[in-house]
């Protein structure tokens, strides 16, 4: 660990260690392999970024259209109230017309 805290090697281990990484640090095609891999990374990252954003927007896209379907289904709702009361403010007259005219002996 205090190799990596200070970039020294103070054991053979560590001198073993710093050996492959100034290698590696130097040689062409790792670097390269290296870039390459990295570039995959940052490609695949982003692409998993734009997925995300994707579904996000999909979601938020269904969550409005659910919110407009439960608009239109209140809406009616307070319709079929309203239609409702008037249907039982009709009977009530109609009920109050029939009791009329079985007072007056006309039904």
């Amino acid at each position: 660990m205090e190799y990596f805290a200070t970039n020294k090697a103070s054991t053979p281990a560590t001198e073993n260690i710093d050996r492959l990484v100034k290698w590696y640090q130097t040689d062409s095609n790792t670097r390269i392999l290296y870039m390459t891999w990295q570039e995959e990374i940052d490609i695949a990252v982003d692409l998993e970024r734009q997925r995300a954003d994707d579904a996000e927007n999909r979601l938020f896209k269904a969550i409005e259209h659910t919110n407009e379907i439960r608009k239109k289904i209140d809406e009616e709702k307070v319709r079929a109230d309203a239609e409702k009361i008037r249907a039982d403010e009709e009977k009530a007259r109609a009920d109050k017309y029939e009791k009329m005219l079985r007072d007056l002996g006309k039904l």
